[in-house]
């Protein structure tokens, strides 16, 4: 991190950042937003991910594709936020732009620096809440609250377990991304309002590309011996959360991405994984409405920070 320059000067994010990005991260929440693998798979859509240091505070700008590919700027730590937030706005302000650091932790909002002034305007940003949900919850589908998911898990097996299997994918193969490419555009043909830019596409491209240099593992979904479906999933630094980033399914079977999902929970829980992070919702009503009806445990909340007017 030292080497960082020091704000408002800014230099590439890059692929190189890894393991020492990691080390800092591993201090905080596990953020999906905040890892290495989607930084550079999402907010560096447009290579123009920057990053600098304040105090001993990590501040990044970049492009958001979700975002209406606006310009933003949020930050990562603990320590002297008020000073790091005071020159960020003050940067943003001489340079014409809006003062604002959007996608912020709680752990920033919360700070007690922040919550005991007035100087600044703290927004909830809901739709970019990540979903957090129990691994075992999941993979045992125990309790009378999440009996609709297991109803569901359980017709499927009757009905195509002999024919399905799940195992590893090897997101390196060139073979094995194609096979990834047929099930995604089967996906959007169906749910093509989910992804209205193609922001997902163009994300799962980059993975796919980038695919030996990141963090990235996946599980495949086969019926017949053909994928049907995929879910795309990393274990973050913190080491016990893992990260559910992209699930699709061919939906030719019916309650195929519940059990999906309910395999992958089984296989996270194996590896030692007690918590999924199963990312926002963006403020799309039927996703928010299906990770509803999977019953989270909790959020990370973001937010949006501003100063207030005087």
């Amino acid at each position: 991190m030292q080497s960082l320059p020091l704000f408002p000067k800014f230099r590439r994010y890059a692929l190189d950042d890894r393991e020492w990005y990691n080390a800092f991260f591993k201090e905080f929440e596990p953020y999906a937003d905040f890892s290495y693998g989607n930084l550079i798979v999402w907010l560096d859509q447009y290579d123009d991910l920057l990053i600098s240091r304040h105090e001993d505070n990590i501040i990044l700008s970049s492009t958001v594709l979700f975002m209406e590919s606006e310009q933003i700027i949020t930050l990562l730590g603990k320590s002297n936020i008020e000073a790091t937030l005071d020159a960020i706005f003050a940067h943003q302000t001489s340079i014409g732009k809006e003062p604002v650091v959007s996608g912020v932790t709680a752990i920033v909002a919360q700070n007690t620096e922040i919550q005991g002034s007035k100087k600044y305007i703290v927004e909830s940003d809901r739709e970019n809440f990540e979903y957090l949900y129990d691994t075992n919850f999941w993979a045992t589908l125990e309790g009378s609250e999440i009996r609709k998911l297991r109803r569901e898990v359980n017709t499927f097996e009757k009905e195509f377990g002999q024919r399905s299997s799940v195992h590893p994918l090897d997101l390196t193969s060139a073979d094995q991304a194609e096979e990834l490419k047929v099930v995604i555009a089967s996906w959007s043909n169906t749910f093509s309002h989910n992804d209205v830019d193609r922001s997902e596409s163009l994300v799962l491209d980059r993975l796919f590309k980038l695919a030996p240099q990141l963090p990235y593992k996946a599980n495949g979904l086969y019926i017949d011996e053909k994928l049907e479906g995929f879910l795309i999933y990393q274990v973050l630094p913190q080491q016990t959360t893992a990260c559910f980033s992209h699930v699709k399914a061919s939906y030719n079977y019916r309650y195929m991405f519940d059990y999906l999902l309910h395999k992958s929970a089984q296989i996270a829980l194996n590896q030692g994984i007690t918590q999924i992070n199963f990312e926002q919702d963006l403020g799309i009503s039927g996703l928010r409405t299906h990770k509803e009806s999977l019953k989270p445990k909790g959020f990370f909340e973001k937010f949006t920070i501003r100063p207030a007017v005087s």
